[in-house]
């Protein structure tokens, strides 16, 4: 199920990122990134825990 939703999140992005075509500017960038945070929101359990937020934070660095 979870996999299911983040094909879903994934694929949103990805025609985001299609339907733009031209590289974007910083400004897009960033709404861009808000309106796939905002879909991926709706879709997706987010954890709020500060302790997961940590460990996933240094598992990226």
């Amino acid at each position: 199920m979870r996999r299911r939703l983040a094909a879903r999140a994934l694929g949103l992005g990805l025609a985001i990122v299609v339907a733009i075509g031209t590289p974007a500017r910083a400004v897009d960038e960033r709404e861009l990134g808000r309106r796939f945070l905002l879909a991926a929101r709706a879709e997706l359990p987010i954890v709020q825990d500060p302790v997961v937020a940590g460990y996933v934070e240094r598992i990226g660095e």
